[in-house]
């Protein structure tokens, strides 16, 4: 989450890291997700061997224009109420992956605290950003 929004949102690349406003490092927050219904969202899987028997690749979440992701959501949606949301590929940390959750699953707000101290310095180091 911190490379999809932190960084997409607000970064630049500069002599090998990335450099972002303290302002928007110490506004984030860590929000904690509840959902009473049921304990596993069901995702349709956009990643590897799932992907590419819709006879797509990783350019469904890798582009700046979200076109096409958005009617590929849309599709999955409509298809099949089972699904809470889709899994695909990070765009920033594309060694992990990132979720997108339909309104029907049930997922609220618990709560959230500011991501500061350790939690922050480590991701930062993680990812190579620096205050500025």
């Amino acid at each position: 989450a911190f490379a999809e929004s932190v960084i997409h949102e607000c970064a630049w690349f500069h002599h090998g890291h990335y450099e972002i406003p303290s302002a928007d490092l110490t506004s984030r927050h860590v929000v904690k997700l509840h959902r009473p219904a049921k304990p596993t969202l069901v995702l349709a899987d956009l990643t590897g061997e799932p992907l590419k028997k819709l006879g797509l690749n990783n350019d469904i979440s890798a582009g700046d224009d979200y076109t096409v992701p958005t009617i590929w959501a849309k599709a999955i949606h409509d298809a099949n109420p089972k699904w809470d949301g889709l899994r695909y590929v990070s765009r920033q940390n594309n060694g992990g992956f990132a979720v997108a959750l339909f309104e029907r699953s049930g997922v609220t707000k618990a709560g959230s605290r500011k991501l500061t101290g350790k939690m922050l310095n480590n991701l930062c180091d993680t990812f190579r950003v620096v205050a500025v």
